[in-house]
Formats: C-alpha cells, structure tokens, sequence
C-alpha cells in the first residue's frame, strides 16, 4: 500500500496557509497524501484557518478526512477514492474531475457543492444524511444503512476501477453501468442523459450550461494531441458534449423532459382524486385517464423551474371535444391546471416564502408542491447563509483584519457586504502601500539627518509612525543651532577677556569646536603664572645661599628653568660645608683633648667624623685619673649634705671641659 509523501503531510499539518503558499511556490507538483491520517485538530482547513486550502491534482486515496472543514476547498482533479470524508463539510468545494470511485460521504455536506456529477455521485458511498446539491440525485443504494469506513482492499479495488474508468473517457460507461442506473427509475442518471454529459444540475440556467459546454470543449479539443486511442476518446466524447449541448439549448426538450417523468404519476393522482369525489363518474374518469395518455406529447401549461427558463410554454395540443361527462371533466382539469399555473407563476414572482407556503397548502401533492418546497429549503438556507453572514461580518467589520475580510468575501462573494469588505481591503493595502513607502522614505532622510529633508517627511506623513521622530530630530536640530548661536557670542566675549571667563565657556561648552582653543589659551595663561611664581621663590632662595631653601625649590620646580642652577648651588654648599666639617676635624685631631673634640662637635653636629669624636672623647675620659671618693658610709650618713653640695664641691669636671659619655654624663 502506497503511504503519503512524508513531506507532503507535514507541510499540510502547517495549516492552510502555508500549505497554499507551497503549493503557489510549487505549481507543477501534485502532492501526495495517500492514506494521509490527521488529528482531530488539524482538519480545519476552511476560511477561518487561513484556507480555503488547495487540494487541486492531490493524491487522497484513502486519506483519513472525516469531519474536515473544507469550506470552498479546491479539490479539482484530487483523486479521493476510498477517502473517509464522512461528516465532512465540502460546501462550495469545487469537486470537478475529482475522482469519488469508493469514498465515504457519509453525513457529508455537499449542499452548493461546485462541478459535482451525478456521475461521481454514483460511484462513491453514503446514506440519507448526506446533504447533496439540488440538482443531484441520491442513489438508491444511499438510502440504507450507514456504510462503514472503506477497508484498504475495497479502497484499492475502487481505485483501480477509476483508473480504468479514467483510460476510457470520463463520462463513458460500461453496459452493465448503464443498466444498473436505468433501473433508478424517472430522474436516474443515463448515458445518453445531457445533463450528466455536461455536468450540470437539472435547473441550471442556460449561462451555467453554456459556460459547461465551453469548458468542455477547451478540455477535450483534437488541437495538440497525439493521434492514438485517448485522441480518439477524446472526439467521441466531444461529440456526446455537443449533442448534448444542442438538446438542452431547447427550453421545449427540458420541459417535455421533466414533464414526461411525471405525466403518469399526474394522471394516477388526478384519476385517485376524481374516482374519490365523484364516484358514479368512475368510468368517465378512466376515459380521461385515457385522453391524458393520448395525449402525451403535449403538456396543458409548462413552466420553467429553472432561473433564467423561458417561463411558461403554451400547449399545442388538440381542442377538447365539447358536450358529454367527458367534457366536462377535460373543463376541470383544465381549470385546476390552468389555477395551478397561475397559483405557481405569482409565487415564482413573488419569491417569498409566504407565498411558497400558501401555494403548498393549496396544492400539497406534484410536482408543484415539491417546487413549492425546495424554494422554501432554499428561501430557509439562504436565511440561514444571511444569518451566519450577518454573524460573520459584525466579527470582521470593525476588526481591520485583512485576512479575516478576505476570507469572508471568499466565503460570501455575492453578498453586499463583501463590496463593503472589499472597500475595507482596498483601503487596508492602501494603508499599507502608504505605510512601506513611509518606511523607505524615513530611511532615507534618518540617515540624512537634514533639517529641510526632516521637515518635508514631516508635511508628507503628518499621521505616519515616524512623525514623532521625525519632529523630536528637527527639534533637536534647532536647539542644536540655537546653542551654536549662543556658544559663538559666548566665545566672542570669552576670547577677549581672563582666564576665569575662558574656563566658564569651557565648562559651559565642553563640546564645542572653540573649546580646544578655549583650553589652549588657558593652559598658556598657566604657564606664564608659574614661570613668574617660579622667578619669585628662586629671588627668595638665592638671596641668601641658603642650602634648604635652594633644595626646597628644587623639589618643587624640578622643570623649571631654575632648577639646574639651584642644583648647582647646594652641590657647591655641601662640598664646601665637608671641606669645613674636614678641616675642624683635623684641628681637633691635632689637639687630641676633650675640649677640641667638644668643640668640633658644636660647630659640626651633622658632620662626617662626629661619631669618631665621641669615641676619642670616651677614651680620653676612661685613662684620666679618677678623683678622690669619700666612703660608702659617709656619703650615707649625710644624704642630705651631698644634695646641698654645690656643683663645684662636687669633683665633676670644669665646664670648660665637659665630659660626654655615651648618655651624656658618666656615673660610677
């Protein structure tokens, strides 16, 4: 068994919408979606879902479609034998070519289905509650059991009788087809059947006829075939379109055609009535049982049912002989028919449903009343199609959704509110239209970034997205211009004035193009204040070759142009502070006493040899002789005596000669 293209299945649970972009991209391909199998919840493919969907030359044998929103779907030339569309609603789907050999319509809806054929109808499955066109008739083997969901063996079956169905011609029918639809009784489809050659219903006006025909022919025209056997098929089916054609293009073959079905049932009807009210004219009646059979060329009024027919047809028949019972009956037929006539043509002008309903009530039995009663089913549906209409159109009307409206003049091309829609659409892609042209011309001058070219976006597009833009860059731009006013006269004074009005034209306009003149001119200023800083200490440090003032001022201008002499001069003051701290430590080495050493360390106490002082002076001290002490036991009893000594009592050494120790004094 054949499976669907993986591909294929997949791009067609996307959704409508993307699935007919696919199909637009791929225009030559036929998808394959044998025994394709959907979820519940994603067989919506009508309006509402993106669609209507294209199914056109798709392969759907036995594809799993049952309860699926095809609504106006194109199925043209799909192949759908042993396809499950039981419950499936395929309302003004077009199904011309679509092959139906086996499929389930069970409970389908098909009610204004489009390009459908008794034909299709006879070869595929259903039951009571499918819903087929007007012009169609059930199949007497619909009006069973509910049929079950086709196995794979009888869906293959049905495929194969198609294909050799589709090798002989569309419309050509084995023998034993043509009696099995012989036996369907007065309305059955038959070969020789021109509605059924053309593919048409039975109240099609002559334009849907002709436009039928015209198709056909485009279709099966010799122009361009290959001579062979489907070149010969083709001319003798065309030739069955044109005969067909010229029998219907008669408004008198349709008439006696749609009469001569019902004349018997006429006249047992009549002949029931009369024998019911006026029994002792019972033989009467049966003799005008017998004018009516003789009679059977001819019909006492016809009428068109069909729109666009040629209305009533006069009869051409014989005048009645007068006098006798027999008279007097034909008189009476002739006024009921002549009452029925009337009665039916001012309810075919009024057209409403009341007067449908009284003319049922009057003439409840025929074919009248059965007129009488699909005008009301029809009158009913088109209510319910305006209400679901009405329905439809107060969700889209105020939503300016563009797909919606497209999808609800999809869905109701004929009513006036899709003239509506279609204004609302055309001023949408206006919008639209308006809007991308908006979008190129705002790149343009965003990236300009010109005044002027601001300014006439803004004239162009008042009401557009990038107005307030477009007014907050002009604004900008404008104060822009106004600062730079303010900044030149601003640097105007600045420029001729002090430091301190430069640096506020700095800090005022960092950005500004005068700013880097502004910090030259202050940096210049700057510097001629610390050069005539830098020429006040170096007065103050040379003035009198001090050795800390001139190594301060070297720390702090260390560039400037003092600095090297500075330099200089402490180098020269240090050496000539060494060759002094030398020559004293000569002379206190030559003297070689506490007192020389004692000296050299007041005039140098940072000097280079002060440690080696110290140390001399701490050698002389320990090889003096040591002075006379009293004893232990004296310098005890009288404490107070010793502290009373004056310095001089006291054997320390003469102030002239101080001795340093280590700390300062010497203690035993």
């Amino acid at each position: 068994m054949a499976m669907a293209n993986v591909r294929h299945a997949a791009k067609l649970r996307e959704g409508a919408q993307a699935w007919n972009l696919w199909r637009a991209q791929n225009p030559g391909l036929a998808p394959d979606l044998s025994d394709l199998k959907l979820p519940a919840d994603t067989k919506g493919f009508g309006p509402d879902a993106g669609g209507p969907i294209d199914l056109s030359r798709a392969n759907l044998r036995r594809a799993a479609l049952g309860g699926a929103e095809l609504f106006n779907a194109r199925l043209d030339d799909a192949d759908l034998s042993g396809a499950d569309l039981r419950g499936a609603n395929l309302g003004r789907a077009d199904l011309t070519g679509a092959k139906l050999v086996g499929a389930n319509l069970s409970g389908a809806w098909l009610g204004d289905a489009r390009g459908l054929t008794q034909a299709q109808i006879e070869l595929a499955r259903g039951h009571g509650a499918t819903l087929l066109p007007d012009y169609l008739t059930m199949p007497p083997a619909w009006l069973g059991e509910e049929p079950a969901a086709a196995s794979s063996d009888a869906a293959e079956a049905g495929t194969g009788k198609a294909d050799e169905a589709a090798d002989k011609g569309a419309d050509r029918r084995t023998d034993e087809g043509a009696g099995r639809r012989d036996k369907a009784g007065p309305g059955g489809a038959t070969e020789s059947d021109p509605y059924i050659i053309l593919g048409v219903g039975r109240k099609a006006p002559q334009s849907e006829i002709r436009t039928a025909y015209l198709r056909l022919v485009k279709e099966l025209h010799p122009d361009g075939r290959e001579p062979g056997a489907e070149a010969d098929a083709a001319a003798e089916r065309l030739k069955l379109i044109n005969d067909a054609y010229q029998t219907l293009k008669g408004a008198d073959w349709q008439v006696t055609n749609r009469h001569a079905q019902s004349r018997h049932r006429t006249s047992a009807m009549f002949v029931a009535g009369v024998m019911t009210s006026m029994a002792p004219l019972a033989a009467v009646g049966l003799y005008a049982v017998w004018q009516l059979e003789a009679r059977a060329p001819t019909q006492t009024a016809a009428i068109s049912d069909r729109p666009g027919g040629t209305g009533p047809v006069a009869r051409n028949g014989a005048p009645e002989e007068a006098g006798g019972g027999t008279g007097a009956i034909s008189e009476h037929v002739k006024e009921i028919d002549d009452g029925r006539g009337r009665a039916l043509a001012a309810a075919r002008r009024q057209a409403s449903r009341e007067a449908w309903e009284q003319l049922v009530q009057a003439f409840p039995d025929g074919e009248t009343a059965a007129e009488a009663k699909a005008a009301i089913a029809a009158i009913e549906r088109a209510e319910a199609r305006r209400r679901q209409e009405a329905t439809e159109w107060a969700k889209v009307e105020g939503s300016g959704d563009k797909q919606a409206l497209q999808r609800f003049v999809l869905a109701y091309p004929e009513s006036a509110n899709a003239v509506r829609a279609r204004e609302t659409i055309a001023a949408i892609e206006q919008a639209e239209a308006r809007r991308r042209q908006e979008a190129t011309d705002w790149a343009k001058v965003e990236r300009s970034g010109d005044k002027q070219e601001l300014q006439r976006f803004a004239a162009a597009y008042p009401d557009g997205t990038h107005i307030a833009r477009a007014l907050d860059m002009i604004a900008t731009i404008e104060r822009a211009e106004a600062r730079r006013r303010e900044e030149e006269t601003a640097w105007t004074s600045a420029e001729r004035s002090d430091k301190q009005e430069l640096k506020r034209f700095v800090l005022t306009y960092p950005e500004s193009m005068h700013a880097g003149r502004a910090r030259e001119m202050i940096a210049a200023i700057e510097l001629a204040e610390a050069r005539r800083r830098e020429a006040i200490a170096w007065a103050a440090a040379q003035k009198d070759d001090n050795r800390q003032e001139l190594r301060r001022f070297a720390r702090a201008h260390p560039h400037s142009v003092y600095a090297p002499e500075a330099r200089r001069r402490v180098t020269a003051l240090e050496a000539e502070d060494r060759r002094k701290d030398d020559a004293d430590w000569e002379k206190a080495a030559r003297l070689h006493n506490r007192a020389a050493y004692t000296s050299y360390l007041a005039r140098n106490p940072k000097g280079n040899h002060v440690a080696d002082a110290n140390r001399r002076i701490a050698d002389l001290v320990r090889t003096e002789p040591r002075p006379a002490v009293e004893p232990v036991k004296a310098v005890a009893q009288a404490p107070a005596a010793r502290q009373r000594t004056p310095e001089s009592a006291q054997g320390w050494p003469s102030a002239d000669e101080p001795f340093i120790g280590a700390d300062g004094r010497i203690r035993r």
